[in-house]
């Protein structure tokens, strides 16, 4: 089961000039507890949405509770910009 998420806000946010030794520190208090989520059989339309409204560049893609990918911005604009030309 997907706990949380690790991503770059988390590092600029929590952990970028903190004042303690993030080497002994669990990186669940650092982390995005209880991420939202797409399967992998949602519509492309519903990813971006989600992600739009929630302010994500990333998403994890889960089957049966468990992950199997991530779903960047980066990933959508390249899926896009290929439709668009053609490729």
């Amino acid at each position: 089961m997907l706990v949380g998420i690790f991503s770059e806000r988390d590092l600029m946010v929590k952990v970028a000039g903190a004042d303690k030794e993030l080497s002994a520190l669990p990186i669940e208090q650092f982390m995005t507890p209880k991420p939202q989520t797409v399967g992998p059989d949602d519509k492309l339309a519903f990813a971006l949405h989600k992600m739009d409204v929630g302010g994500y560049r990333h998403l994890p893609v889960v089957r049966d509770g468990r992950p199997i990918g991530i779903l960047s911005v980066r990933d959508l604009i390249r899926h896009m910009t290929r439709i668009v030309g053609g490729k």
